[in-house]
């Protein structure tokens, strides 16, 4: 997790450096959260450190009905029913 927050910290600092400015505005929160690289680093990370378990749940919690993005809380109900429907367990 620190990493994250390294990379995200560094290419806010890059983009206040390219822009000649030195206050940050939730806009640039939002413009580098929402960066493609950003995105492409969080999700090649989570693909090469991530356990099959780990990402096994979180494949499934997206693939869940409804919308994830909106999802505000995934309990471990929740997270077994989900899997379950897949025929996945996760149980020894």
């Amino acid at each position: 997790m620190p990493h994250y927050i390294q990379l995200y910290c560094q290419a806010l600092l890059e983009l206040l450096d390219y822009e000649q400015r030195d206050v940050l505005t939730e806009e640039d929160l939002n413009y580098v959260y929402q960066s493609e690289a950003f995105q492409d680093y969080i999700l090649e990370s989570f693909r090469e450190q991530a356990m099959p378990e780990e990402k096994a749940i979180v494949y499934a919690l997206i693939a869940g009905p409804g919308d994830p993005a909106h999802q505000q809380l995934y309990t471990q109900r929740i997270m077994d029913d989900l899997l379950k429907k897949r025929g996945i367990s996760l149980k020894g």
